[in-house]
């Protein structure tokens, strides 16, 4: 079963109110012993370790896994990124929404997309100098030969792959990512979309010092690298529920195939419209076969 393809939870009266746990129905089996109310004291544990400077993260992990499908629950139904955060505080530090989304899909994502991004970003990379013409892609490639410079490291060829792909699908880069100053605190962050965004700050994306990732208009998680960023950025939409948005979606359907290989079959995040609606975008398809002549 796909991420898209889930089973979807329900509350009674089709209400989301905060302390929602004893009014759900669960299509999924809770672990042997589990019942709704224990799963509601180890959310309660967790919500109260959350508040602790050093929380226990063996125990936080553990909680984390035994509650996944009181997590599940309310994501399906939530209306608002804030009441899951309320809730669910953890599911918004990185590790363990990978963990999570890890245990969505069926396989270990986050490090599939860490080993892949290298690879495949490297092959857009070369394929990238082959479209020079475009004055769009030909910037990003200066800006990563830029970064190189300064970073005094090669990883720019990689980490840029999703301006690469903007690029070349010829997607608005502003509406993925922005950049702000790097002493710009997250609540004075503004002008973002509704769905997960990323502010670099400090530099230009590649050069950052550091990220915040926004979900609902709300600075909710950070990053210290492009990579990473990118990958709570991606993530964060199976996480939460969020369909790509149609500005962005081939950058983020080609990362769903070939960074994260999610298996097609499994299905698209991409909003569907009106008319006929594609398995894999054709743009996409052509993308992914040209690149096998560049993995070397």
């Amino acid at each position: 079963m796909g991420p898209t393809d889930e089973l979807c939870c329900f509350l009674v009266g089709g209400l989301v109110p905060l302390n929602c746990c004893a009014l759900i129905q669960f299509p999924y089996q809770l672990p042997d012993g589990e019942t709704v109310e224990t799963q509601e004291s180890k959310k309660n544990r967790m919500q109260a370790a959350y508040r602790l400077a050093l929380p226990n993260e063996a125990l936080v992990a553990q909680l984390m896994s035994q509650t996944y499908a009181s997590q599940r629950a309310l994501i399906n139904v939530s209306s608002g990124i804030m009441i899951v955060k309320r809730n669910w505080p953890f599911l918004f530090v990185a590790h363990h929404m990978y963990s999570h989304v890890n245990t969505l899909l069926g396989f270990d994502v986050a490090r599939t997309f860490d080993r892949c991004i290298e690879t495949v970003g490297k092959q857009i990379y070369r394929y990238a100098h082959n479209l020079v013409k475009s004055q769009r892609v030909k910037s990003c490639l200066q800006e990563i030969e830029s970064a190189k410079v300064h970073t005094k490291s090669a990883a720019a060829e990689y980490e840029a792959a999703p301006l690469l792909l903007l690029a070349i699908f010829n997607e608005d880069k502003g509406l993925l990512y922005g950049v702000t100053e790097e002493s710009t605190c997250d609540d004075d962050l503004e002008e973002m979309p509704s769905w997960p965004f990323i502010f670099a700050k400090g530099g230009g994306f590649l050069t950052a010092k550091s990220f915040t990732v926004c979900i609902d208009n709300v600075p909710l998680m950070h990053a210290s690298s492009p990579r990473e960023a990118f990958k709570v950025l991606f993530l964060a939409h199976f996480a939460f529920n969020v369909a790509y948005p149609k500005e962005t979606s081939l950058t983020l359907e080609f990362t769903q195939r070939s960074i994260a290989t999610i298996n097609p079959g499994r299905g698209t995040k991409v909003e569907r419209t009106r008319g006929k609606q594609h398995n894999l975008n054709p743009k996409v398809a052509s993308l992914i076969s040209t690149l096998k002549d560049y993995d070397f």
